[in-house]
């Protein structure tokens, strides 16, 4: 995400009804399971993210913070509630050691 917030931005000032949706796992997480699958610590792949939503806001978007499946039940009436001239950033916080393998 941190590498996308200039095209983020980019929405804002373009005035974009766009929805992004960021599957935040904490981590590289391709590399978090491989290093799980061979049983080497994968702390090095963890990062201590800023919260998403609140960057969002900070660049004149919008957005929801899902931490828990009852959050999921509050997301339907703030995507309908939501400004459709600014971009809304939903942020699903996973496990990064129970992300589904491809």
């Amino acid at each position: 995400m941190l590498g996308n917030l200039t095209e983020f931005n980019a929405a804002v000032r373009a005035r974009m009804d766009l929805i992004v949706v960021v599957f935040n796992d904490g981590s590289y997480g391709a590399e978090h399971i491989q290093l799980r699958e061979k049983q080497i610590d994968p702390a090095i792949s963890l990062f201590d993210w800023p919260e998403f939503v609140p960057l969002a806001r900070a660049l004149g978007g919008d957005g929801a913070a899902v931490r828990a499946a009852a959050d999921l039940d509050a997301l339907p009436a703030a995507l309908a509630a939501r400004d459709r001239t600014r971009p809304f950033l939903v942020d699903i916080k996973l496990d990064p050691d129970h992300v589904a393998m491809w």
